[in-house]
């Protein structure tokens, strides 16, 4: 008798139970049926997997051993019948503004190599986090920690924050900015996304806060004078340039992680998938 799915299933479960009936009434089948399975496997891997007493059934250390090889075998096989990797759908990814790096960008790209997995679709989404707590995408590239119970997320790099000023600004002649440098400047802070008022919690005293919506607004709103500024990661300043604004390094503002985060419960194919491509990428 060759080993099928069915042997390996039974293996599996006897890893939480303890009990020989309670596995069979778990996969449908009956007591009987279930000690022929495991008479089965026992004979075609020459071993006893399983240990009977009084007080019930429990794995063998070799039990055990088979039991990691079957669960490897049944992840695989798995995947392998699930529809979402055969079928042709598309992937959705919410991200807040430009300055995607390589990482993510590379990623799509080996994406749209490996068909049949379908298109992955990158959408500027205002709130990426909200957006893919409704259900709107599958995925989204978050800047900062990830703090949703709703959410599970990897970090894929670490990006440097600079300071955003005007030509003018009294501190244009610095080549790096320290944090105690600002506190007598306008904070600019776009509210929609990007690095947010919490920065100043704390020493040195918050600079006076002006919220704005959107990067466009953020940075019209640092040219147009002399006493503001902005905090944002680097790559945000190679994708958004205005004549009347530099960007310096900071010597003691935090980096910022950028995370690739999904919904904590969301174990399709496509999306771990695309989430192992991501690291591999990172």
């Amino acid at each position: 008798m060759t080993l099928q799915i069915r042997h390996l299933r039974l293996a599996v479960l006897m890893r939480s139970v303890s009990s020989l009936s309670r596995a069979a009434s778990e996969l449908g089948i009956t007591q009987p049926t279930a000690s022929r399975l495991l008479d089965e496997i026992e004979r075609n891997i020459g071993v006893a997997v399983i240990e009977r007493s009084a007080r019930g059934s429990k794995l063998t250390p070799t039990g055990e051993a088979f039991v990691a090889h079957a669960l490897q075998t049944l992840a695989s096989f798995d995947a392998l019948v699930d529809p979402d990797r055969w079928q042709q759908r598309e992937l959705t990814l919410a991200y807040a503004w430009g300055g995607l790096e390589s990482t993510l960008t590379d990623a799509v790209r080996r994406w749209h190599q490996n068909l049949p997995h379908g298109r992955c679709r990158l959408r500027q989404h205002d709130d990426p986090r909200r957006s893919l707590e409704s259900g709107a995408v599958d995925l989204a590239l978050i800047r900062g920690a990830v703090d949703s119970p709703m959410l599970s997320s990897c970090t894929l790099y670490v990006e440097n924050r600079v300071v955003v000023l005007p030509v003018d600004s009294p501190l244009i002649s610095l080549s790096s900015i320290e944090r105690s440098q600002l506190q007598d400047l306008e904070a600019v802070v776009n509210v929609d996304s990007g690095t947010t008022g919490e920065l100043w919690v704390g020493d040195p005293p918050q600079p006076q806060v002006t919220e704005v919506h959107g990067v466009d607004e953020w940075i019209v709103a640092i040219a147009s004078h002399q006493q503001r500024f902005g905090v944002t990661p680097e790559s945000t300043m190679s994708y958004y340039a205005h004549p009347r604004i530099v960007a310096r390094p900071s010597n003691d503002l935090p980096d910022i992680p950028v995370c690739l985060a999904w919904r904590r419960e969301d174990r399709r194919t496509m999306v771990q998938d695309f989430i192992a491509l991501a690291k591999e990428c990172a």
